[in-house]
């Protein structure tokens, strides 16, 4: 077969390869503090986002098993380690 492998290719034509976690910068900008449950700006097309955390890709530099993380429900954001905790991810593509 010639082309994209296409038990991998998603209903919206991208790859699993396409996709990443976004930085904690990247998620950070899309919440709104002044907002709760969850902290996204009224009309925000993910709205129904669950109230939990949210993985970043960002790890701290002195411990890269430690990452931060966001909570959607107030937009508090911390660090846990990416062993022992479970958690959302909101996974991003780059604009083509």
């Amino acid at each position: 077969m010639i082309g994209k492998e296409t038990s991998f290719v998603l209903s919206d034509g991208s790859s699993a390869g396409n996709w990443r976690l976004p930085t904690m910068k990247e998620l950070c900008t899309l919440m709104d503090y002044g907002r709760r449950s969850p902290a996204l700006p009224k009309g925000h097309k993910f709205w129904v986002a669950p109230d939990s955390y949210h993985w970043s890709a960002t790890t701290l530099g002195y411990y890269p098993k430690m990452a931060w993380i966001v909570y959607i429900e107030s937009g508090t954001t911390c660090y846990e380690d990416v062993e022992n905790i479970a958690g959302y991810i909101w996974p991003l593509r780059d604009a083509k």
